[in-house]
């Protein structure tokens, strides 16, 4: 079972309950079929702070059975963005049993390129991250800047994975940098996103 709790103690999330419901029974259909998942608690919280500015949702997978999504309820939040946080969360849950998030920023970086990978297997390549990264063009000089940070566990995620204020990296590099070779592995080995959930990430440096 892949339950939904929704925190709505204050009746801020009333209008958007409809949607978030639909989008959860997709998503449960998905992650069944898709990453063989189950046992899951599904929370949902009204936390703008925790968001994607842009449509309202975002969210975070603490462990193997807990996900939280975030839902800023003053965006109009499509049930479709609703559905790819939920998948890409779940993405996450799933690869809890195998290395999980991992200790370095590689690692990380694998961690988050999967599931962004499964977002757009999932959305048809058109969830708003999927597209956001797609359509950046310098990735490779991005990778050959890093890389020399990747086996390092002393990283801080807000500066790689959110923004880095200091200018030097680009808003989400750490999911630019995952997705990018992770699509690469998926071309070597022909297989898609829900097959690669448990894949090892020293296949992708190996690659």
């Amino acid at each position: 079972m892949i339950n939904l709790l929704i925190a709505n103690v204050t009746g801020s999330l009333d209008r958007l309950i409809p949607r978030i419901q639909a989008a959860h029974g997709r998503a449960v259909e998905t992650a069944n079929q898709l990453l063989k998942l189950d046992d899951v608690d599904i929370v949902i919280v009204d936390d703008p702070s925790s968001c994607i500015p842009e449509i309202g949702t975002g969210g975070f997978t603490p462990n193997r059975h807990l996900v939280y999504c975030h839902i800023d309820p003053s965006v109009n939040v499509s049930e479709d963005e609703i559905y790819a946080s939920l998948c890409h969360e779940l993405n996450h849950a799933r690869r809890y049993d195998g290395e999980g998030y991992g200790k370095t920023l590689f690692e990380s970086m694998i961690f988050e390129g999967l599931a962004i990978a499964f977002e757009a297997e999932v959305s048809g390549g058109q969830s708003f991250m999927t597209q956001a990264l797609e359509s950046r063009h310098d990735t490779q000089a991005l990778v050959d800047q890093s890389k020399q940070q990747f086996d390092t566990a002393d990283f801080i995620y807000y500066t790689w994975f959110i923004n880095d204020t200091s200018g030097r990296l680009p808003r989400w590099a750490g999911y630019e940098i995952g997705y990018y070779l992770v699509r690469q592995y998926m071309k070597k080995t022909n297989k898609k996103a829900s097959e690669l959930v448990l894949e090892p990430a020293a296949n992708f440096r190996a690659s």
